[in-house]
């Protein structure tokens, strides 16, 4: 049985497709969603005769979700407009906290009580972190990382806060022209974080300082793990994927999808990886597709893991595994036709 109503979706998700998720707790969870413009009618997008509209005038939702409360009542959302593409975070440091921001810096947040924009994240001529578009946001010891263009680094350090990491990453001039791009960060610890990016940058910071670390390759690199068994994975274009530590690499899938992974995250015992084609784990070196229950697949997309949950989440719908047992919050097949079934 899924976890929320028919109605919840309708009222809450329904004409928004999922973007993103994040764990906050063993019960809370955080989703994107955002408006499914190719629905619209033509009085408001002549698909025809106009362009796709800018990514700012498609509203998003901020949609929290809470499994303690009684059935019916566990889906809730907060519209956002005037955003570009917006990701969802969590933080149990130094405040506990869920966040909807966009790749902008615009920053909405929700906990103790309170639901509240914060104020944009600085950029770096502002004695902030950004100094590009943000591209990843990850929980590492509680607190909230950043990464994006330009190399940049930062951590949240509280209510309009904001560490910058930028200064100590390095940003050396490309021979193309082209930029640099930070898409994904992770760490053992705050003193031991790692993050990876375009034309295969590898860097590390050891609580005093940021290296260019040396991986055998220059795709470009989309997703970082700090395993749980002590190594660090990283993937790339079509799923390639090394592990190690330092300058010690291996090569241990030669990827031949069609897209990169997009999250990758510990749980349990391995590492688990998803795009919008499918969900994947790593034990022992090896990359085998994981085995789900029927139609949950089509919920591949993204993921997010703390407090012994796992969260599967994407255009299909989303689930949770917790105690070796996956549990369906939506599946959208079965909640649009539940709710388009009353008008036909």
């Amino acid at each position: 049985m899924p976890q929320i109503t028919a109605e919840e979706f309708e009222r809450c998700l329904y004409g928004n497709n999922i973007t993103d998720c994040v764990v906050r707790e063993h019960n809370r969870f955080y989703f994107m969603g955002r408006e499914d413009y190719t629905k619209w009618p033509a009085s408001k997008w002549d698909s025809e005769n106009e362009p796709a509209p800018g990514e700012d005038e498609v509203p998003k939702v901020f949609l929290v979700y809470d499994g303690a409360r009684p059935n019916g009542r566990r889906l809730g959302k907060i519209v956002l407009t005037g955003y570009q593409r917006t990701m969802v975070a969590a933080s149990t440091q130094p405040d506990s906290k869920g966040f909807a921001i966009s790749i902008e810096g615009d920053i909405y947040a929700i906990g103790g009580g309170v639901n509240e924009r914060e104020a944009d994240i600085p950029t770096s001529e502002n004695g902030g972190p950004l100094r590009g578009i943000l591209l990843k946001l990850r929980t590492i010891d509680g607190w909230l990382y950043l990464c994006g263009g330009h190399n940049c680094v930062g951590k949240r350090l509280g209510k309009n806060s904001w560490f910058s990491h930028s200064e100590g990453v390095p940003n050396p001039p490309r021979a193309d022209g082209l930029d640099n791009f930070l898409y994904d960060i992770d760490g053992f610890s705050e003193q031991d974080l790692y993050t990876v990016g375009n034309y295969g940058q590898v860097f590390h910071f050891d609580g005093k300082a940021w290296k260019r670390v040396s991986l055998p390759t220059n795709i470009d690199l989309e997703t970082v793990c700090c395993a749980g068994d002590g190594h660090v994975y990283i993937s790339g274009a079509k799923g390639t994927t090394f592990r190690g530590r330092a300058n010690r690499w291996q090569l241990i899938h030669k990827g031949g999808g069609s897209l990169p992974f997009r999250d990758m995250v510990w749980y349990e015992d391995r590492v688990w990886c998803t795009s919008d084609y499918g969900l994947w784990h790593i034990k022992d070196g090896k990359l085998e597709s994981a085995t789900l229950p029927d139609g949950m697949n089509a919920y591949a997309g993204n993921l997010s893991t703390a407090a012994g949950v796992l969260l599967l989440a994407g255009y299909g719908g989303a689930a949770y595994l917790a105690n070796g047992v996956w549990t369906k919050i939506f599946s959208a097949t079965e909640m649009n036709r539940a709710v388009a079934a009353p008008n036909a």
